[in-house]
């Protein structure tokens, strides 16, 4: 039903429900792993079963990946963008909560007084 090019509109109501029941039953029934940053990285690479290799083309050398990868540098902006294009996930995946929460606070603050957020 997803790949029709058009769909009724008892369709879309119909995967829209389906959607949330999934949504619902995956909060109550599947535990994620609160995983961020390098432990992130890690753990899409062993569920992709890929070597730490395959992300030279995101960090330029292996040996840059390797000391991200050790904790003996941290990811950079440019490295979150490319790997959240690589995975197909969001770069907010590979921060905190805690952070993600602030920055979503500082972002509403801002609006509320008509500021841009930086």
């Amino acid at each position: 039903m997803l790949t029709k090019p058009r769909r009724s509109s008892a369709e879309d109501d119909y995967l829209s429900l389906l959607s949330d029941m999934v949504e619902h039953w995956e909060a109550e029934h599947v535990q994620m792993p609160k995983l961020h940053g390098v432990e992130l990285v890690r753990e899409l690479l062993d569920e992709n079963q890929l070597p730490q290799h395959a992300l030279v083309e995101i960090f330029a050398t292996d040996s840059i990946v390797s000391e991200v990868l050790s904790g003996k540098r941290q990811l950079q902006r440019k490295h979150i963008e490319g790997l959240a294009g690589y995975f197909n996930v969001s770069p907010a995946a590979f921060f905190p909560a805690a952070r993600k929460a602030s920055v979503v606070a500082k972002t509403s603050r801002a609006r509320a007084h008509g500021r841009k957020h930086k």
